[in-house]
């Protein structure tokens, strides 16, 4: 089961449409946290997310299918915390 973090990873990363996320990375060692996590992602699911290319690194299709899974998860997510604080307010019967 792939941990929610990693959905928001993978929109986070792809918002500059490539993996390479230049000034919202201040330090190496969170390069190295989004490094691996990446590819405990792409082990856990069992496809390459990242190809390289004259261009640089993009997505693979699998990446690009992934981030769009992702993108939809979080929206059912965030839909679901609204729903439940919506709701929370109301006494239990």
């Amino acid at each position: 089961m792939l941990k929610m973090e990693y959905f928001y990873y993978m929109k986070e990363v792809c918002q500059t449409n490539h993996l390479i996320v230049q000034q919202k990375i201040y330090s190496t060692y969170l390069n190295l946290y989004l490094s691996q996590t990446l590819k405990k992602i792409e082990q856990q699911l069992g496809v390459s997310l990242q190809g390289s290319s004259n261009k640089g690194i993009s997505l693979t299709d699998a990446g690009k299918e992934f981030l769009n899974i992702s993108k939809e998860i979080i929206q059912l997510n965030n839909r679901q915390n609204l729903l439940h604080k919506q709701y929370e307010c109301f006494p239990k019967s």
